[in-house]
């Protein structure tokens, strides 16, 4: 029993002697490491005496350190890492703890590891310097650029193709998803308003985009919003912002939003208004913009006009007389505006009606300005002398008169007769205005039969409506009445 008790006694003192007798060493193989692509740092540690048994060496973290746990990894399962710690395992001499760089999406510049052995009374400390391992940063490094590299993806049209920018990261760890924070500039002219992305409103509403995990790129589309404005070409400045990366060199992308604002035309069907007569026609059409609403288009009657609005009524509720504006309705493309001359019993002569279509929510392509031309039509309440035609004869004024030599008359679209003493004139149901094919004696003495086309009783004569040259340039002499024209012209 004796020998045995002290057997026991022995061993208890004989490990922790053999133990101690134990020097550990450490060798510096590699003290420099980055996050990507970079070697691992490399601490062999070493010692002599008896292998029979495991050993744990310790060592201290000093405060001068910047790199926390989380900044590198260990071959020894966090040993190292968590427990500032290595092990010799039964029958090993030496250990080589690899320390690897843990890429992260964050800018924080080179980091150190300043360590040093641990006194423990189960071997001896055989290094007694410091060791600094350095942890090279390699951030993901940001930038912004058009698509493929072609700069036509950084115009987006109302309405056609949208910018196309490709967001790209380099470093930092591509196995999760990055935050990059974008800037508008205030020197853009667009507004969040104009465009719209395909990130759910996360770019234009947040001013971010997410490159998702194991994503090097996320593509932006912008589209631009097709409106009913006249805004020109704006422009977006988009600037790189934020922490966790780096702006690269190209940090800054411009997108051109190009117009589609309505294009307005106007083309002029029929520049001539008679009172009583067919109304002047002018139709306006717009491409372009947003069809399915509706574009207002303004006017302004030109001073040059001697026809007042007065003498007019239109076909859009007198909104182009009265307010200066007509519209064209939702869905609509085209618009024709009626001008109908109001027949007012006054002598006016021909009168001109200039109006311009002015600055709007669209561009206009002219003409500029629109001239109608206003043919005055006389009623009178005096007949023929002992007549009862529909048409009326008046003697003209001194200043109505024309000569005979074939001088235009200002009355456009109205033609002047002799007025003779016969009371057996019939003009018919359409008016007064005709000639005779051939030339006549003096066709104020004959009776006539417009109705049927003829002359009557005039061997054979055949009267036509008079065209319009010869109703421009009509002759007057002696005692002359003015009449409506048959075709209203």
């Amino acid at each position: 029993m004796r020998n045995q008790i002290l057997t026991l006694v022995l061993v208890g003192l004989l490990l922790p002697l053999s133990a101690a007798a134990q020097t550990v060493t450490v060798e510096a193989n590699r003290l420099a490491t980055a996050e990507i692509g970079g070697d691992p740092a490399s601490i062999t540690f070493r010692r002599t005496g008896s292998t029979a048994s495991a050993l744990v060496v310790f060592f201290t973290v000093l405060t001068e350190s910047t790199a926390q746990t989380n900044d590198y990894e260990d071959n020894i399962n966090g040993q190292f890492e968590f427990l500032n710690s290595v092990t010799f395992e039964i029958g090993a001499s030496e250990f080589t703890a690899l320390l690897t760089a843990s890429p992260d999406n964050l800018v924080e510049g080179q980091e150190t590891l300043i360590f040093e052995l641990a006194e423990n009374s189960n071997y001896t400390v055989g290094t007694e310097e410091s060791f600094t391992v350095t942890f090279d940063d390699d951030p993901p490094v940001v930038e912004i650029r058009p698509a493929d590299m072609d700069p036509a993806n950084l115009t987006a049209t109302e309405g056609g193709q949208p910018a196309l920018l490709d967001i790209s990261r380099t470093g930092g760890d591509l196995e999760s998803s990055l935050l990059v924070r974008t800037q508008i500039d205030p020197s853009s002219t667009a507004s969040f308003s104009d465009y719209e992305d395909n990130l759910n409103g996360q770019f234009d509403t947040l001013n971010s985009v997410t490159i998702p995990e194991q994503s090097s790129s996320i593509r932006l589309e912008l589209t631009a919003v097709a409106d009913n404005f006249a805004e020109g070409e704006e422009t977006l400045d988009i600037r790189l912002t934020g922490n966790g990366y780096v702006n690269g060199a190209a940090s800054q992308a411009v997108v051109i939003i190009a117009d589609d604002s309505p294009l307005l035309t106007a083309t002029v069907l029929n520049d001539v208004a008679a009172e009583g007569g067919e109304p002047a026609r002018i139709q306006f059409t717009r491409a372009g913009g947003l069809i399915d609403q509706a574009l207002r288009v303004n006017t302004a009657i030109e001073v040059s006009s001697t026809a007042a609005a007065r003498d007019f009524s239109d076909n859009v509720s007198d909104s182009f007389l009265v307010l200066n504006f007509l519209t064209l309705l939702a869905g609509d493309t085209t618009l024709t505006l009626e001008l109908t001359a109001e027949q007012d019993g006054l002598i006016e002569g021909t009168e001109v009606l200039d109006f311009s279509v002015i600055d709007g929510e669209y561009e206009y392509a002219g003409p500029a300005p629109i001239s109608i031309t206003v043919l005055d039509t006389l009623i009178f309440e005096n007949g023929f002398e002992g007549g009862s035609s529909p048409g009326k004869c008046l003697p003209l004024a001194e200043s109505q008169q024309t000569s005979t030599d074939g001088a235009s008359i200002e009355h456009r679209g109205l033609v002047w007769r002799r007025c003779g003493a016969r009371t057996n004139y019939d003009w018919g149901e359409k008016g007064c205005v005709a000639v005779p094919d051939l030339p006549m004696p003096n066709p104020a003495t004959f009776v006539t039969d417009f109705n049927e086309g003829r002359l009557a009783g005039n061997d054979g004569y055949r009267w036509r409506l008079a065209t319009k040259s010869e109703l421009r340039f009509a002759q007057v002499s002696g005692n002359g009445c003015l009449v409506r024209s048959v075709d209203g012209g």
